[in-house]
Parts: C-alpha cells; structure tokens; sequence
C-alpha cells in the first residue's frame, strides 16, 4: 500500500523537483501534504471526482423543524456538500421529500404548518455544520434518510497509507505535480504532466458517473413537484 510520503515524492520526481534516491527534507514534506490535502478538498466540491454516495440515517425530533447536521451536530455524521435525496420511514413505508431550493423554500408562506409525516427538505450548507429543515414539520420521531455523498477524507500524516479505489492514486500524484509546480520556479513543468493530471481526473469522473442524472421536468407539464402533487405544491405558497 503507498504511503503519503511515497506518493507526495513521487509527484515532485514527475515534476522534477527531485532526483531518484533524493528524500524530502521536513518541509517539503509538510508542504506538500498540506497541498495534498487542499486538492482532496477541492475533490469534495467535485460530485464526479467522489466514489461513493451513503445514505445517512438519523432520527426526527417531533415538532422540530430544523436540525444542525455535521461533527457533533444534531444529525453526527458528515457534513453534507450537497443533499441529493431523501426519505422518511413510518410504519416500515418509506415517504420520499421533495429537496427544495432555496427559493422554494422562502416561497412556503406557513413555515410553521406540522404534520405527521413531512413534504419536502430543504438544507441549507451553512459552516462548519449544515443546517436541515423540514416541512411539514414532522410530529413524530421519524427516521429520515439522506442521501449524500462520501467525501475524501484528510491524510492526517505523511507516513499515513492511503487507500483509494483504482485509479485515485495515479490522479492525485499527477494532480499534485501540477499544483507544487509554481513551488520550484527553476523546473518547468512537462505539458505531458498536466495532459495526464486532466486525463486521470477525467477517468475517475468516468468511473464514478455510475448512474444517469434523473431527468428533470417543467413543473406545469410534468404535473408533479417530486413525489408532491402540483396542487399540494402550491397549496405551500
């Protein structure tokens, strides 16, 4: 398995930066850990660039609309980039809610209304943790489920081993190279270098574009606001 320290120096040999044989003094290594880190970031803003999408369950509270979701939040789990779906259960059936937008959601005149099983969700990426809210607002202690996407996570030392699905690594050793270039201003970073960062990047995108976008529709000929009738749509506003 390949270590941090392995991949980072072998970025800065495809750079140049280094020789073979030639290990990284301490600050080069921080540095490019650091920078190593700021790509996978970057990589969570990228739905495509992420592998695999959970889903998250955490429980209602009854006549509570909104709920903090992150690290020791009121939802304790990740903090969501984007919420794609969701679904609360009650009596073993599951209810699908409509994910509003924010106009959408400011559009809702009677933001107070509860009901035994809510409608729609709307979250809100506040930070450092997101904000969820729920309408109706549910009276009883449902199971809600979110879909959200699994983000990188940090490599929290160089010597740490990464594991990533096939592919990943390549992409980020190459995508690494491109981004400590201007780091070392006497090497001139290979157009073969930054072709193969594009080129890796766009594979796992390709790998990870699994499923097909659902298709989306005008409101007025579909009929339909997600699982939510029109007329029940408009009723909220």
């Amino acid at each position: 398995m390949t270590t941090a320290l392995q991949l980072v120096t072998s970025s800065l040999r495809k750079l140049g930066a280094v020789a073979a044989g030639e290990a990284l003094d301490a600050d080069e290594q921080s540095d490019a850990l650091a920078a190593l880190n700021q790509i996978l970031e970057s990589w969570n803003l990228k739905g495509l660039a992420l592998f695999r999408r959970e889903n998250a369950a955490y429980t209602l509270v009854p006549s509570q609309q909104a709920y903090s979701v992150g690290s020791g939040a009121d939802f304790d789990g990740p903090r969501p980039i984007t919420l794609h779906s969701a679904f609360v259960t009650r009596g073993g059936i599951d209810y699908p809610l409509a994910v509003l937008t924010q106009a959408q959601w400011n559009d809702i005149i009677q933001k107070s209304t509860q009901s035994e099983i809510p409608e729609g969700v709307y979250y809100e990426p506040t930070f450092p943790t997101g904000t969820m809210r729920f309408w109706p607002i549910p009276i009883e202690a449902l199971t809600v489920t979110l879909a959200i996407d699994m983000q990188l996570a940090a490599v929290a030392d160089i010597n740490d081993d990464l594991a990533f699905p096939p592919g990943y690594e390549r992409a980020l050793l190459y995508a690494l190279a491109v981004d400590l270039a201007p780091e070392y201003p006497a090497v001139t970073l290979s157009q073969s270098v930054i072709d193969t960062a594009d080129d890796a990047l766009a594979d796992i995108k390709r790998a990870n574009n699994t499923q097909q976008q659902p298709a989306t529709f005008d409101f007025a000929l579909a009929g339909a606001y997600g699982s939510v009738s029109m007329a029940r749509f408009m009723s909220w506003v």
